[in-house]
């Protein structure tokens, strides 16, 4: 089931034209991020200065302002995929009625689900893998500088991760697909959770950046005196609390 699964996965032309539009923004983020590191290499070998540390790695996050760096496309873009593997997966095969000829044969309820969510699975994490080593691979071709070890490992790890976070859309798209009959409802629903997520977060940070600027400039306030008061206020308050002084004096 998972190999029939993976296979018809390949052969739909949803897959092709999500894998196409994934792949050309990450093109473009990635000829973003080359021009921003050859300026910046640029910059530092007019200056006199030495190259940074992970460079290899600044092609996944350093961008020129015209397009967003490659893991902000890919965090956006490719839980796409995994709503547009999962969203029509059971009821489509109910609405078909090949549901119950495939459950009257011996095979449990679980394996079915589990079916369609490992093939699902394999293939988020071929196209994770592929556009990631295709961005190293074009990496050392333009800018000639291979990646460490530690560069590499960190990548894969964090193609891991990435693959994680995809197969937690395509399991929440196949919920949706189990409980909503319509394929257009159990898809309207992921979109809608897509899209929400993001703006929740953004708007979210922002706050909370005022917030911190705010409790600096608070605190910048109290470390330091008003600057209004000049020398003869400040002695006639120091005069109301110091015994001897000021108004205590003028009393005695």
């Amino acid at each position: 089931m998972v190999r029939k699964e993976f296979g018809d996965h390949i052969r739909s032309w949803r897959f092709v034209i999500l894998l196409a539009i994934v792949v050309l923004a990450c093109a473009g983020s990635l000829y973003a991020s080359v021009s921003a590191l050859k300026d910046g290499q640029s910059a530092s070998a007019a200056s006199g200065e030495g190259s940074s540390s992970f460079l290899f790695l600044k092609m996944f996050t350093e961008t020129d302002g015209s397009l967003p760096g490659f893991l902000t496309f890919l965090s956006f873009l490719a839980p796409l995929i995994g709503i547009a593997l999962g969203f029509d997966s059971v009821n489509t095969e109910r609405n078909k009625g090949t549901l119950s000829r495939l459950l009257s044969q011996p095979l449990y309820r679980d394996d079915f689900l589990n079916a369609k969510f490992v093939s699902g699975l394999l293939l988020i994490a071929v196209v994770v893998f592929s556009l990631g080593f295709l961005v190293m691979g074009m990496g050392l071709f333009t800018i000639g500088y291979p990646p460490t070890p530690e560069e590499f490992w960190r990548v894969v790890v964090m193609l891991l991760i990435t693959v994680v976070y995809v197969g937690l859309w395509l399991n929440l798209s196949l919920l949706f697909s189990v409980r909503f009959r319509q394929a257009a409802t159990s898809a309207l629903c992921g979109i809608a959770l897509w899209i929400f997520f993001p703006c929740l977060l953004r708007h979210d940070r922002q706050p909370r950046r005022q917030r911190d600027v705010a409790c600096r400039h608070g605190r910048r306030r109290h470390r330091h005196p008003p600057s209004g008061l000049d020398d003869d206020a400040l002695a006639a308050v120091a005069g109301l609390f110091v015994p001897g002084s000021g108004l205590h004096a003028d009393a005695a």
